[in-house]
């Protein structure tokens, strides 16, 4: 417990200047969190602070490039389709190297 009022620790505010976004950015993060990951945070006093640590590691873990399996690559595939239907593109066939070297 002592390590923890001891521990560099940033006020929601605060930290939101430090990453340089808006304090309801923090308060997002540490209420729902990012690509399943929250942001941790501590209590003292009635006051919520968030652990420079804590900062420091939820900002590395969420710029980690992560494996997209299969229901993500069709869930965007999807995505990308109904905003290039509502520009108006007409859908191509796209080519892999696989399929051009099976000609």
């Amino acid at each position: 417990m002592n390590a923890i009022f001891q521990a560099e620790k940033y006020s929601m505010i605060h930290a939101a200047r430090v990453v340089g976004v808006h304090t309801a950015t923090i308060w997002r993060w540490y209420l729902r969190g990012v690509r399943g990951r929250k942001l941790g945070t501590v209590l003292i006093g009635g006051r919520r602070y968030v652990l420079a640590s804590e900062l420091d590691a939820f900002l590395t873990d969420g710029n980690r490039d992560r494996p997209l399996n299969g229901d993500d690559l069709r869930r965007r595939a999807a995505e990308a389709g109904r905003v290039l239907d509502a520009m108006g593109v007409r859908a191509a066939t796209i080519r892999t190297a696989s399929s051009m070297n099976a000609k």
